[in-house]
């Protein structure tokens, strides 16, 4: 009973394969359980016991070699499928199978019993000689790679755009918290723009990658306005009133670090300028969070949507240049609702149309600086707006810094006093 459940076990992880967000977790275990209570089990390797089976058995003994060829295998794989624009389907998944199979087996024959066998040749000294060889050798050309940022010289030359958007980062990553809130900054929170002075206003940018994406056009924008910035961004942790109900399936840490950075905003005059972007779900959250900042005499810059088009923009432009074998210098979607996120977008506007007469409620909105006339564009003179499936790219960041700059010139004008000229 306990073999086959383990059979069970390792067979429906084949089949239902598990989400690659939540690996390795604790989602790793079925599997190993499954294997463990097989080998508990200690089935006979008479006959009638699964073991017993002759390519079962095989499989075993060549499966350390499958090991290491499978992993190259549906890498080169997958990639060569994907410059040319194929999928992996069902047909290709079972080819990869077989070919890792297929050198496993060889490689067990040819390499790895010869190895284990030939005692005679294969003395202590000599092993220890040409494994440390090897291993110096792989050490060496990763520390190169390494140095040389994945040798780049190896792609042409039109190439080089896309594959040095694909390598920038989030900016100021040691003041972007992780998932846990920690971050490699010892302050509480990084500044940006201007040096602080007392009597001038201050800004916090807060949220998760979607509002750090924006740090260097913001703090060019609030340095241009004498205005000094704080940093509150977290990994995947978007900007939200906590509550107890509402809020119970995120992290805690997300939770907490949203509950500090309303307090701290809140619990002073300054920093009086809230910019507020995340990857909200809905525009309910939002409106909770925009309300409490604005009833508080807090000015709201909120930053609008960008695009959701869900592919590895860099990789992909590289594959349509290998396809078409030469540069392409711009690429351009048309803006449906989908890529322009117009659900959340319009729940958003209506936020707004609900504070149009006070000034303190401050929009900015990305889309216009990267779309015109229905047309979005993804890659332009030559360069990628993004550096992956969502994110802008460090590269182009700047040319957000229009919008950020009239954003601010309006928080400012707003001043504490503007909600009482609104009324």
């Amino acid at each position: 009973m306990i073999a086959v459940l383990g059979w069970t076990l390792v067979a429906g992880c084949i089949l239902s394969p598990f989400p690659e967000s939540r690996w390795p977790g604790v989602l790793t275990i079925p599997p190993i359980l499954g294997a463990a209570m097989i080998v508990a089990a200690r089935q006979d390797t008479g006959a009638g016991g699964l073991l017993a089976i002759s390519s079962i058995q095989r499989i075993g003994d060549w499966s350390y070699s499958i090991y290491l060829w499978h992993w190259p295998i549906w890498v080169f794989a997958l990639s060569w499928l994907s410059l040319r624009g194929y999928g992996a389907g069902a047909t290709q998944k079972t080819l990869m199978v077989l070919a890792s199979l297929g050198l496993g087996a060889i490689s067990y024959r040819f390499v790895e019993q010869p190895v284990r066998l030939r005692r005679d040749f294969w003395t202590p000294r000599r092993l220890l000689a040409s494994s440390g060889a090897a291993f110096a050798l792989s050490i060496g050309f990763v520390a190169l790679a390494f140095l040389n940022r994945g040798f780049p010289n190896r792609l042409p030359e039109y190439m080089l755009s896309a594959e040095l958007a694909r390598r920038t980062s989030t900016p100021r990553d040691e003041c972007f918290r992780d998932s846990n809130s920690t971050k490699k900054a010892t302050e509480t929170y990084c500044s940006f723009g201007s040096a602080e002075v007392a009597g001038r206003p201050s800004a916090i940018l807060w949220g998760d990658s979607y509002a750090n994406q924006y740090l260097e056009p913001v703090s060019a924008a609030a340095l241009a306005g004498g205005i000094h910035g704080l940093i509150a961004t977290q990994n995947g942790c978007r900007a939200f009133l906590d509550d107890p109900a509402g809020n119970s399936g995120d992290q805690p840490s997300c939770r907490k670090f949203n509950r500090s950075t309303l307090d701290f905003a809140l619990g002073r005059t300054e920093p009086s300028i809230v910019v507020l972007a995340s990857n909200w779900a809905d525009g309910l959250e939002v409106s909770a969070l925009v309300e409490k900042l604005l009833a508080s005499g807090k000015t709201v810059i909120l930053i609008m949507p960008l695009l959701h088009f869900g592919f590895d923009l860099p990789q992909r432009w590289i594959e349509n240049q290998v396809r078409a074998g030469r540069a392409i210098d711009e690429w351009k979607v048309k803006a449906d609702p989908v890529l322009a996120m117009n659900s959340l977008r319009n729940a958003m506007v209506q936020i707004v149309q609900k504070h149009r007469n006070n000034p303190r409620l401050v929009t900015v909105d990305p889309l216009s600086v990267i779309c015109e006339q229905g047309d979005c564009y993804l890659v332009r003179n030559g360069q990628a707006n993004f550096r992956d499936t969502a994110h802008i790219s460090n590269l182009n960041a700047m040319q957000f810094r229009g919008v950020f700059d009239a954003a601010f010139r309006s928080a400012l004008r707003a001043g504490p006093d503007a909600e009482k000229k609104a009324d």
